[in-house]
């Protein structure tokens, strides 16, 4: 346009806050939510969207401008001009579904929301309630224990039931659902309680069975108790050589924040476990074209749908077919929707044995699911409702092309764990994992602080994490004892094409198995463990792609601490 462009002599830049930042919110106000604790109970993880929020949303009110403190006064809900009137509506006025997950955790509550405009606060389960849980409103001020277990699913459980065994008086449990049990209280099908107890449970009992051990056992649970922030501890860091001597009681103390419907405070621990699991990639993570339509789910927020009895569809596709794409099938079958595809990037299914018998029966004979290997979803067809899939067959550089005519889209795997409260916390993160890094006692890169279950690496299925947690209990147990970490950390890195390795850290005096994971299918290879020019330790294997596979650790009292850095690589 003729115009001449130039650098400013005096330019200052202008960092715009992330919403939230700028104000207090609703979810940090104690005053608000001590007048309303709808504001104390959150919703949307993601973004800290409370349920109070969401009530003001549908019924045309919005709060004040929010406080710039705890103390200062805020006025009466004012009335908006247009309450949203679904859940696009929603999203713009809350950022509800917004965040890392796209849903995964509150697409169902949003909807029975908007489905029922019930702003009556959701109770426990009456069986559920007993002394040890606490209903809906949470807790409130300070408050102490000796171990405080942040997530109650199958990890968080075990380890809080095998630190009672071991005598650990003052164990404390928070979670941020209203109802302990973590995801397998949603997978409404058999297959749960192989490993840790020797039988086939369905999700919802056998998250009841450990809900009843952990009562039992005197396990003090709080629901309903998001928390905030692990603030940085002024203990030394590190790993490798023990620290002497032992940590003083106020070194060893560690904090963190909570919100609740009964107000906000604080918890103190001398151990924390970080339990706090998985979720899916959802579709905008994974880069797929097409409008926001009705009808894409991942197996997560499906299954909430079914649970609450929500409207899913009545033709779908799986995106993926690994053993959380035959969750998704399964729950698909119970809800009558017919499934008329699962698509996968690789040239077979990721269904291994034991469970393999299962995709047998029901992909293959009850539902007759057709497989689509090679091929990729491009685009998602619809505006209000998704209408068909565009699909992506063959070969990246010379695809063919086809759409298959659906109006609900499910994806599955390709897992991302929960680490926000770890990387808040500042602990050290993992690039393959995408989890904090640990050593073979689950000891992260702070002092007190341990990582167990699908936090660490993507999913493992229920029962695996509940062994890991039972593990991660009796190393927290031996911990409170002799206060000792370890420093100096001796890290392992993998060469493609494997993903990770799990532990990340390598500790001669934890010599359990080494859990790995591969991006490829190969047969015949060596797996090798190698420090420099030294064989550490070699196994052949058939590399499979979506499994957890195990390397004994019996090589790490091998390692030289001052040698060069150990690889685990994968030769023809």
């Amino acid at each position: 346009a003729g115009l001449t462009l130039k650098v400013k002599d005096e330019f200052h830049s202008v960092k715009i806050p992330s919403i939230g930042q700028a104000n207090l919110r609703p979810f940090q106000n104690a005053d608000l939510i001590a007048r309303d604790p709808a504001y104390g109970e959150i919703v949307c993880f993601c973004e800290r969207v409370s349920r109070g929020e969401i009530r003001d949303a549908f019924a045309a009110t919005q709060t004040a401008p929010h406080a710039t403190s705890h103390t200062a006064p805020q006025t009466a809900p004012q009335t908006a001009p247009i309450p949203a009137p679904n859940l696009d509506g929603l999203r713009r006025r809350t950022r509800a579904m917004q965040g890392r997950c796209q849903g995964f955790n509150c697409h169902a509550a949003l909807e029975k929301e908007l489905t029922t405009k019930d702003t009556a606060e959701q109770e426990v389960p009456q069986e559920h309630k007993g002394k040890n849980f606490v209903e809906l409103s949470g807790l409130g001020g300070k408050k102490s224990a000796e171990v405080l277990i942040v997530g109650a699913g199958p990890a968080g459980l075990a380890a809080a039931i095998e630190l009672k065994k071991q005598g650990v008086r003052d164990v404390l449990v928070v979670d941020r659902e209203a109802e302990a049990g973590g995801m397998p209280r949603f997978c409404d099908h058999v297959g749960f309680g192989r490993a840790d107890l020797r039988r086939f449970l369905s999700g919802p009992r056998y998250a009841e069975v450990y809900r009843a051990r952990a009562e039992q056992a005197g396990v003090e649970i709080l629901t309903s108790t998001t928390v905030d922030s692990l603030p940085p501890s002024p203990s030394p860091l590190g790993r490798g050589e023990h620290i002497t001597p032992p940590l003083s009681r106020g070194e060893r103390e560690l904090t963190v924040n909570y919100t609740s419907p009964n107000g906000l405070g604080e918890i103190e621990a001398r151990a924390v476990l970080l339990a706090t699991g998985v979720r899916e990639r959802p579709r905008a993570a994974r880069l797929i074209p097409g409008a926001r339509p009705q009808g894409v789910f991942t197996t997560g927020s499906l299954q909430r749908f079914v649970r609450e009895q929500l409207p899913v569809g009545k033709r779908a596709v799986i995106v993926g077919a690994e053993l959380v794409s035959l969750s998704a099938l399964m729950t698909l079958y119970q809800a009558g929707v017919k499934c008329v595809g699962m698509v996968t990037e690789h040239p077979r299914h990721q269904i291994y044995f034991p469970y393999l018998p299962m995709k047998w029966v029901l992909a293959d004979v009850l539902t007759r699911t057709p497989m689509m290997t090679e091929a990729r979803v491009t685009n998602i067809v619809g505006q209000k409702r998704v209408e068909g899939v565009e699909i992506a067959v063959g070969r990246i550089d010379n695809p063919a092309y086809e759409q298959i005519e659906c109006d609900t889209v499910i994806f599955t795997g390709d897992w991302i764990p929960e680490h926000e409260l770890a990387r808040v916390g500042g602990l050290e993160m993992d690039g393959g994992t995408r989890g904090p890094v640990v050593d073979g006692a689950f000891r992260t890169s702070r002092v007190g602080v341990f990582a167990a279950g699908n936090l660490l690496r993507g999913a493992a299925t229920a029962d695996q994490c509940a062994i890991e947690g039972i593990s991660a209990g009796r190393q927290i147990a031996r911990f409170l004892q002799d206060d000792r970490w370890p420093q100096s950390p001796r890290k392992i890195r993998v060469e493609a094409p494997l993903n990770w390795v799990c532990p990340n850290v390598i500790d001669p005096l934890e010599s359990g198995h080494f859990q790995f994971q591969s991006q490829e299918f190969r047969k015949h290879v060596q797996v090798q463990i190698v420090q420099g020019e030294v064989v550490l330790a070699q196994r052949p294997f058939h590399l499979l792609v979506n499994e957890i596979m195990k390397f004994p650790g019996d090589w790490t009292k091998k390692v030289d601490p001052k040698g060069k850095e150990v690889w685990i690589k994968v030769v023809e």
